[in-house]
Parts: C-alpha cells; sequence; structure tokens
C-alpha cells in the first residue's frame, strides 16, 4: 500500500513538472508585453521545478543521480563548446527545410527593456538552463532508467523536451529534439549536467540579447 501510494505521488509530481511547461507556450501567445510573457515563463518554470525537487526527493535520488556533480573545467569548457556547434550545424540544417512559420502559435518574444532585460539575461536565463536540465537531462533520466533502456530514455527526454516547444512550430520541435539528444549525449558521457547548462544558457544569452544589442 505504501509502495503504491509513493508511486501515485510520483506520477503526480511528474504531471506537475511536465504539465506547465505544456500549457506555457499557450499562456505566453495571449501576453501582450514583455512582462507579461517573462512573468507567465516565470512562474510556469518555477513552478515546474517546485514539483521537480519535490520529486527528486520523493524517489530518493542522491545528486549524482540527477547529474548534479562537478566536472573539471576543461571538459566543461570543451562539451559546452561543441554542444554550442551542435546548434549551428542545426540551424544551418533548418535552413534547407520549408519555412512552416506560420504554424508557430506564438510570434516574437517581447524585448524587455531596462532592468527587466538584464534580469531575465541574468536570473532569467540562468533558471531557464539549470530549470531544463535539471528536469530533462538530470531528473526525468534517472526515473527511466529501471523503466526503460538507455536508447529509449534519450529519445524519450528529447522528445518531451522538443515538444514543450511546441508554440514555437514545427522546426522548433525539431531543433529542439535533435539539440537534447546532444544534451543528454553529453550528460551521459560526463555524467553532469553542468555542461549542458553552460552551453544551453550561453545559446539562450547569444538569442535573447540581439534585440538589446540592436542585431
Amino acid at each position: 500500500m505504501r509502495n503504491m501510494t509513493g508511486n501515485r505521488l510520483q506520477a503526480a509530481l511528474l504531471l506537475g513538472a511536465l504539465l506547465p511547461l505544456f500549457l506555457n507556450d499557450l499562456l505566453l501567445a495571449r501576453a501582450g508585453t514583455a512582462a507579461q510573457y517573462l512573468a507567465v515563463d516565470y512562474v510556469s518554470r518555477l513552478l515546474s521545478l517546485a514539483c521537480g525537487l519535490a520529486l527528486f526527493k520523493a524517489a530518493g535520488l542522491a545528486p549524482a543521480d540527477a547529474g548534479l556533480r562537478r566536472v573539471e573545467t576543461p571538459v566543461l569548457l570543451l562539451v559546452a563548446f561543441l554542444l554550442l556547434g551542435l546548434t549551428v550545424l542545426l540551424k544551418a540544417i533548418l535552413l534547407f527545410l520549408p519555412d512552416v512559420s506560420r504554424y508557430a502559435l506564438i510570434g516574437p518574444t517581447p524585448a524587455p527593456q531596462g532592468l527587466l532585460a538584464y534580469f531575465d539575461l541574468g536570473p532569467g536565463l540562468l533558471l531557464v538552463a539549470f530549470h531544463e536540465e535539471f528536469l530533462f537531462r538530470g531528473l526525468l533520466p534517472a526515473l527511466f532508467r529501471d523503466r526503460l533502456n538507455p536508447a529509449a530514455a534519450v529519445l524519450s527526454c528529447a522528445v518531451l523536451f522538443g515538444l514543450i516547444h511546441w508554440g514555437h512550430g514545427p522546426n522548433s520541435i525539431l531543433f529542439n529534439t535533435l539539440f537534447g539528444l546532444g544534451l543528454a549525449l553529453a550528460a551521459r558521457r560526463t555524467r553532469s549536467i553542468l555542461p549542458g547548462a553552460l552551453a544551453h544558457y550561453v545559446l539562450d544569452l547569444f538569442v535573447f540579447s540581439r534585440p538589446l544589442l540592436g542585431f
């Protein structure tokens, strides 16, 4: 009975960790200002992260099980650099695919200004990078480890990661699924989510700082 109750709790927490991310794009599409956009995004991520951390505790996982371990600085930088190179390759491949931007629910992201912009580029994007790497490259693979073979676990997490970007259109789903595969392989190789989190942050910093820099 206790084991069944524990499984139900973990299932509920898993749903609580994933559902806000799938609903996020639906709510973001209704955001009219940068402040509204960021508020929706941060709240959904904090709810997801809170459920993820509760699930981490309920499952009795150790930090290393979820990739929360340090790696040597040269390894950290090299793997992050290779992952950023992968994003360049994926973006180049997407250039040859049909333009399906009309299927995107979310248009151009409203650009925050002033202190809000710097907050978003600093703590905001750090939250995004850590949250997504912890959930999709740390926690979920640890939970799937005893239920799926390694290849299926990696693929499942990558597909879920791609699907949470559904509001940005089919190409975004494809890009993030393939990028998610690269991040997952890096996490398995290094047994740490930190290289992926660094690459994730740098990529997002480049993307979201462009309006502020005027290009």
